[in-house]
């Protein structure tokens, strides 16, 4: 039998524009028995056609050939990630695109 959950919320999000698949970044609280736990600069992903999913915070290095590399701040097990992405994604909602290239969305007057 799973253990249970402990009480989570998402505090805040911040959608981004833009035709990429980073979506948003989001702000975890987590109830512990020793007081709430933050994570910040949660990861909300969707690429085109696929379902969205939620990555921990992430910390960018370069090796020594000069490639860049992504190494995660924090392993989350995926029985967490899915919850987070059940609080997360009511708070994005994607913007629908026109399919008039000249339609900004801008009121004209």
């Amino acid at each position: 039998m799973a253990a249970a959950l402990p009480p989570m919320s998402c505090t805040h999000f911040k959608a981004l524009s833009g035709s990429g698949n980073l979506k948003g970044f989001a702000e975890i609280e987590i109830k512990t028995s020793f007081g709430p736990l933050i994570i910040r600069d949660v990861r909300l992903i969707q690429q085109p056609g696929q379902r969205a999913f939620v990555a921990p915070p992430q910390k960018e290095w370069t090796k020594s050939d000069g490639t860049k590399q992504y190494t995660e701040l924090i392993g989350l097990p995926r029985e967490w990630k899915d919850r987070i992405l059940e609080l997360v994604l009511p708070h994005y909602e994607p913007k629908e695109e026109s399919s008039n290239p000249e339609d900004t969305g801008d009121i004209p007057f």
